[in-house]
């Protein structure tokens, strides 16, 4: 049983990779963001000579993160809807395919592709962080790992979305969580702080609470970036690394548990 489950997972992996790295639009994506991490060199080489590697290294983290999460979100919406509209969903689920072994693989297959992006896009990277003179360690492969568990936990939540919305929606639903993950700093500072205009606004009462339960539930993407440590020549420790991914587990677990009781009781008639 647990055999033939691997081997089930297993197929829709490789189905789902193999679709992915054929998408036009998965394909351009990551070529744009080739040329993006191309031109950091080129931005790097416009900067004061003792500037280039701080440079080099704030605009890579970055093109790799924000380009990694739009890749992810693509591939969570489009790959899923295109099973829906093309009918193969029915095919597969007749095999028969539980339905759970279904989300698995389909996530597994997609996040084997975004891996794949990533690795190449930091070593893109680090070859611009060697050309600009910069020392390339550890603590600069720690940070490409959190990134790719930010990655991994905004397809999973694309992937939530897809199994009960439309596509558009759901990009749209999926990118609004990053952009919220990225402020969770931001909002706790305003709820935890007792003082300033937005606390004698007399909307605070209504606007508190919400902030709270979006403070709660929005997973804290601030925990993947450690830019400002890489600025500073400081260390990213194991441990912190260790911590963040068992937090990105954590939220990925619950996003594929929710997806997998959402598509359970959809009508696929």
């Amino acid at each position: 049983m647990i055999g033939q489950t691997i081997r089930q997972i297993g197929a829709l992996s490789r189905v789902s990779f193999l679709e992915s790295i054929r998408h036009r639009a998965i394909l351009g994506l990551f070529v744009i963001a080739l040329l993006l991490g191309l031109s950091g060199m080129v931005l790097s080489g416009l900067s004061l000579p003792n500037q280039a590697d701080r440079v080099a290294t704030t605009y890579g983290l970055f093109t790799i993160s924000l380009l990694s999460v739009v890749i992810g979100i693509i591939m969570g919406v489009i790959l899923m809807h295109k099973e829906m509209q093309q009918k193969t969903v029915y095919t597969i689920l007749s095999k028969p395919v539980p339905r759970p072994i279904f989300i698995l693989g389909k996530y597994i297959g997609l996040i084997s592709v975004l891996l794949c992006c990533i690795t190449i896009l930091a070593l893109q990277w680090f070859g611009t962080l060697y050309i600009r003179g910069a020392e390339v360690g550890d603590s600069h492969i720690l940070a490409m790992v959190l990134i790719a568990f930010e990655v991994l936990i905004i397809t999973a939540i694309a992937i939530l979305f897809s199994t009960f919305s439309s596509p558009v929606l759901s990009g749209i639903f999926t990118f609004f969580i990053f952009l919220l993950g990225r402020l969770v700093p931001v909002i706790e500072f305003y709820i935890n702080t007792p003082q300033g205009p937005h606390v004698k606004s007399e909307f605070w009462p209504l606007v508190r609470p919400v902030l709270q339960f979006v403070s709660d539930v929005v997973p804290d993407l601030s925990h993947f970036h450690v830019t400002e440590l890489l600025l500073l020549e400081l260390s990213v420790s194991t441990g912190y690394v260790f911590q963040a991914s068992l937090y990105a587990l954590t939220y990925i677990a619950i996003c594929l548990i929710l997806s997998i009781l959402i598509f359970q009781r959809r009508d696929l008639g």
